[in-house]
């Protein structure tokens, strides 16, 4: 899971409705509202519970359509040093009946 030599991001699991790129050293997100941020957080995407969830592939910093950026909250996402690696790191789709 990351981001691809060509800037798309790549996981595995199926389509999410949260999408995280962090530094590699960043911890595991946790949970609202106070810790689904964690410190190395480069960009954060989500999707509304009644919108289409997220698949594998996007383009790192374009936020698709129906989609929200919330990290940065303003402006486009931090490029990535080459020094420094970056995961990405997904939450699935869950249904509730």
């Amino acid at each position: 899971m990351g981001i691809g030599p060509d800037g798309t991001l790549v996981w595995a699991g199926g389509a999410a409705r949260y999408v995280y790129v962090l530094d590699a050293d960043a911890e595991n997100p946790g949970v609202p509202p106070n810790l689904d941020v964690p410190e190395g957080t480069r960009w954060l995407i989500d999707v509304p519970s009644d919108a289409r969830a997220l698949a594998c592939g996007m383009a790192y910093g374009e936020v698709p359509e129906g989609a929200r950026q919330r990290v940065p909250a303003d402006g486009v996402a931090r490029p990535s040093p080459p020094a420094r690696p970056t995961i990405c790191t997904c939450c699935a789709t869950w249904a509730c009946r």
